[in-house]
């Protein structure tokens, strides 16, 4: 009796929000195949660049994390928690409102960053990375606007 009281109230609670399911089920299946992707391209591209050049390569990349982390600190959690009460309150407009302004936040600290890296690029280069050529600091700090913009989208 008490079992199938149960089973009714978790068939009512799945198919009200199937929907919600099947969407966070996609999104863990596609982050995992990014997650395996990426732990694949890592071997393939120590393998390809030599040690040298993937130390290198992976100390930019840790340059562009962590500063793309710091640029979007808090946005998240900020759509999330201001989105679901706004959600709640069917205030759907308002809700974009909030989606663009982190956007536009987003990019446009991200830019400025990038830009500080393009005219740092030298100092980084020869000061952090123990290289002569900014190539990579001046590539890097172009990709961070795009970095910045699909995490926040992956938000």
């Amino acid at each position: 009796m008490h079992m199938n009281k149960l089973l009714n109230k978790l068939k009512s609670i799945f198919s009200k929000d199937r929907d919600i399911l099947l969407k966070i089920f996609f999104t863990s299946i596609t982050r995992a195949i990014s997650a395996f992707g990426t732990f694949v391209f890592n071997f393939v591209l120590a393998k390809v660049l030599g040690v040298d050049d993937f130390g290198t390569f992976m100390l930019m990349y840790t340059i562009v994390i962590g500063l793309g982390f710091i640029i979007r600190y808090g946005y998240a959690n900020a759509i999330m928690r201001f989105g679901a009460i706004l959600y709640a309150d069917h205030h759907f407009f308002h809700i974009k409102q909030i989606e663009n302004k982190v956007f536009r936040n987003t990019m446009l600290i991200s830019i400025v960053v990038g830009i500080i890296l393009i005219f740092g690029s030298n100092l980084i280069a020869e000061n952090y990375l123990g290289i002569e050529d900014p190539k990579i600091v001046i590539l890097f700090a172009f990709s961070l606007p795009f970095f910045s913009y699909l995490s926040i989208q992956s938000s």
